[in-house]
C-alpha cells in the first residue's frame, strides 16, 4: 500500500484480491467436501468438523450449502456401519438440523464402540474357557 492510503482503499483492494479468484477457490472447496470419507479421520467429531469446515468456507466464496446439503453431504460420507443410523436420520422428515445429526452419529460411535469391546471380551473369555477345558482334558 501507499503512504496515505486510507483504510478504505485497503479494504476494497483486501476484497477485489479475495474475490478474484473466488470461483477457483469454490471449486476446490467442493472437490475437497465430495472427497471426505469417514475412514479418512480418527473419529466421527473430527469428521464433522471438517465438513461443516468445508462448508463454511464455501459459504465465504458465496456458494453456501443449505442445511440439508450439509447434512446429506455428512451422511454421504460414512463407512458401512453407519448405515442404519444413516437411514434413521435420511428418513426424518424433516432432516434434523447439523449438530443433531453430529450429535446423533457421535452417540452411534460410542455405542458401536461399546458393542465391539463386550464382544471382544466374551470371545476372550470364551477362548479362556476352551484353553482351561483343554488343559484340564491333557492333565
Amino acid at each position: 500500500m501507499k503512504k496515505n492510503t486510507t483504510a478504505h482503499e485497503v479494504w476494497i483492494a483486501l476484497e477485489n484480491l479475495f474475490q478474484d479468484n473466488k470461483s477457483a477457490r469454490a471449486l476446490h472447496f467442493q472437490s475437497k467436501l465430495n472427497n471426505t470419507p469417514l475412514e479418512s479421520f480418527k473419529d466421527m467429531a473430527s469428521y464433522c468438523q471438517e465438513v461443516k469446515i468445508l462448508a463454511d468456507q464455501l459459504a465465504n466464496v458465496d456458494v453456501p450449502l443449505s442445511l440439508t446439503q450439509l447434512v446429506l453431504q455428512v451422511l454421504g460420507g460414512l463407512t458401512e456401519q453407519y448405515r442404519s443410523v444413516a437411514t434413521v436420520i435420511r428418513s426424518s422428515d424433516p432432516l434434523p438440523e447439523f449438530n443433531v445429526c453430529r450429535s446423533r452419529l457421535c452417540q452411534e460411535e460410542i455405542d458401536l464402540a461399546a458393542h465391539a469391546l463386550h464382544a471382544a471380551q466374551s470371545v476372550g473369555a470364551a477362548l479362556l474357557a476352551a484353553s482351561k477345558t483343554e488343559t484340564s482334558h491333557e492333565a
